[in-house]
């Protein structure tokens, strides 16, 4: 099971992190067209492609975690990947975190510990 849930907690970690460089990579750009052209240049900005490909590999390493552990077991780690992304957005681009939403996050961290210790033995 250690080696499901090192896979599981990469592909989270992978995922916040490309969600952090979608958001910059967004923060770049006056308009989003909503044309082919639109659309392209969008996804090949710098930081989003990194952030596609980032989240291209976060997939592919979750379903390598799959293969091995129960969904009722791995999905609800997904969830502390909205800790993670608080931080980030906190951390690197200046938002706030009120304490409710603290108390939500920490809720939710409880909530993943209280799955990964319930994994079969």
């Amino acid at each position: 099971m250690k080696k499901e849930v090192g896979l599981i907690i990469i592909s989270v970690i992978m995922g916040a992190f490309g969600q952090l460089f979608l958001k910059i990579g967004v923060n770049t750009l006056e308009v989003i067209e909503i044309s082919v052209i639109g659309i392209v240049n969008l996804i090949f900005t710098p930081m989003v492609f990194l952030g596609l490909a980032l989240y291209f590999a976060s997939t592919i390493t979750w379903l390598m975690a799959l293969s091995k552990a129960e969904l009722s077991f791995a999905y609800p780690f997904i969830a502390s990947g909205y800790g993670i992304v608080a931080y980030f957005g906190w951390q690197f681009l200046g938002e706030s975190i009120s304490a409710l939403r603290i108390l939500g996050i920490i809720t939710i961290i409880i909530g993943v510990g209280i799955v990964s210790i319930s994994s079969k033995k």
